[in-house]
């Protein structure tokens, strides 16, 4: 291929992957919004209330305490604006999109452009990435906290400023873990690589690299330290590691190779039909064949998963032999890869994909580094593969986009109910309460949907002024039932029908 062949593909790349990534603006109101979404909201809604800032956040099931609060942070600052789900939803976004822009910068700088522009294409076809990123949970943080850390780590293997960097370093890593402590291992990780590659640059010997540590230790502290009050608070009181569900899988090898395969979801659909996994049957008559074959079999995607892992062992091999890569990018992912495999067996954490976002990046770092060193006709197939991934990813994207809106969402607890849906019918009903004189409406719920988006929506909600809802668990003590059409077996729109009881 002459130059100006690549040059023109890779425009073309790139195009493409711009346009994915708009997509993502399309239909807001169709987002998810079941569970935590709502409750974090909640909680936000009882500290301005108190007019105090939260220390932490809901607890977690491997170890039952509670997290950071760093997503409340982060969201916190969406609503003092609004409530409305769907801007806070675009406020997310923009920070997904800010994310992907900084680790596809950081591919170009160490990988070179063809390796940025096919892992853009990659990122912005990646269906968990698609979905996750009009998601606003506390996981899909993880998008732009890890494409600023691989970012920075760029800078340092650059020249860049080491105080700063290290500054910046650990309060990205310390917010991580303040957003959920599924990122231990891979903080962890992040701190090892910069031993290491202090001890390979100046020498541990030297008291430039303990200042380095102690400074990179003293950002993360200080976004850590309130939250680890709190949780010292908390352990001495309950002690929850008690509870903890740790050692169960221990020594389970299948579980351990579901996890090995988790490291690698975002490149492709392979254990990671998002949104719609336990609605496959109906999705999969929607598309019809031949992509519900492809969706059903992951053959492109399993280039991509043995490039990241064969880069990770690669260098994990030259570190038992005490051997140090010069590539601070390579050392973090495979120390994050190991790390979180070892911990993530260990704690017996749930397959849910959003577990591993923390490692999101891993596999296209695998796959920047593979197009970059791979020469002759391995290249050329390994493009082969790459190309009908992207293929796979897009029209299931595509497809699962349509679906979704068409359907006012899924009957699953993966996509639910779409939040414009909810705030349609939940409009319906203030009105329909208010028309009869009742200050409290008693909904019985027949529907995919979560319980606290009737505590916070109807709170904040103009049409629900002065009319409270209040869900049952009795049909007979309701005013309305609340379900899907009768007459259809795939749409999640709402109908909300009077009971007519006393």
């Amino acid at each position: 291929m002459t130059e100006s062949q690549n040059t023109t593909l890779l425009r073309v790349l790139w195009a493409l992957a711009l346009v994915f990534f708009a997509l993502r603006f399309l239909w807001p109101g169709d987002t998810v919004y079941i569970l935590d979404e709502a409750f974090m909201q909640i909680r936000l809604d009882e500290y301005f209330a108190a007019g105090t800032i939260p220390f932490s956040n809901s607890r977690g099931s491997s170890i039952p305490l509670p997290y950071g609060p760093g997503a409340l942070w982060f969201y916190m600052v969406a609503r003092l604006f609004t409530w409305k789900p769907v801007f806070i939803e675009l406020y997310h976004l923009c920070f997904q999109i800010l994310g992907y822009a900084l680790f596809l910068r950081t591919l170009q700088k160490a990988y070179g452009r063809e390796s940025a522009a096919w892992c853009a294409l990659l990122v912005a076809t990646s269906p968990l990435l698609f979905f996750f990123s009009r998601h606003p949970w506390d996981s899909t943080l993880y998008v732009p906290l890890g494409g600023a850390i691989l970012f920075f780590l760029q800078k340092l293997k650059e020249g860049g400023r080491e105080f700063p960097l290290h500054a910046a370093l650990g309060a990205l890593g310390g917010y991580a873990v303040n957003t959920h402590l599924m990122f231990g291992p891979v903080f962890l990780a992040l701190a090892t690589t910069l031993l290491l590659w202090n001890l390979r640059k100046h020498s541990l010997r030297k008291a430039r690299s303990w200042a380095l540590l102690a400074t990179f230790s003293a950002g993360a502290l200080l976004v850590l330290l309130p939250y680890l009050i709190e949780a010292a608070r908390i352990a001495a009181a309950e002690h929850p590691l008690e509870h903890a569900r740790a050692k169960s899988h221990w020594g389970d090898g299948r579980n351990l190779w579901w996890i090995f395969l988790r490291t690698t979801l975002f490149s492709s659909l392979f254990g990671a039909r998002a949104m719609l996994d336990d609605l496959r049957a109906q999705f999969f008559a929607y598309v019809g064949q031949p992509f519900a074959f492809f969706y059903k079999v992951d053959i492109f995607g399993w280039v991509g998963k043995l490039a990241a892992w064969g880069a990770a062992f690669a260098v994990l091999s030259r570190l038992v032999r005490l051997r140090f890569d010069d590539d601070p990018l390579r050392i973090f992912a495979s120390l994050a890869f190991l790390f979180c495999v070892i911990v993530y067996q260990y704690l017996n954490i749930p397959m849910a994909p959003h577990y591993f976002t923390p490692i999101w990046w891993f596999v296209f770092l695998g796959i920047a580094l593979a197009i970059q060193n791979l020469r002759y006709l391995w290249r050329w197939i390994f493009i082969a593969f790459l190309t009908g991934t992207i293929l796979v990813n897009g029209s299931y994207v595509a497809f699962a986009m349509v679906y979704l809106h068409k359907n006012k969402g899924a009957r699953n607890m993966e996509a639910s109910v779409a939040v414009s849906e909810q705030l349609r019918n939940l409009a319906w009903i203030c009105e329909w309460g208010r028309s009869r004189g009742k200050t409290d409406v008693k909904i019985y719920k027949d529907a995919f949907l979560g319980e606290p988006a009737f505590d916070f929506l109807p709170k904040h909600m103009p049409e629900c002024s002065g009319v409270t809802t209040t869900l049952v668990t009795d049909p007979h003590a309701a005013d309305i039932l609340l379900h899907h059409p009768r007459d259809s077996q795939t749409s999640a729109a709402l109908v909300a029908d009077p009971t007519n009881n006393p």
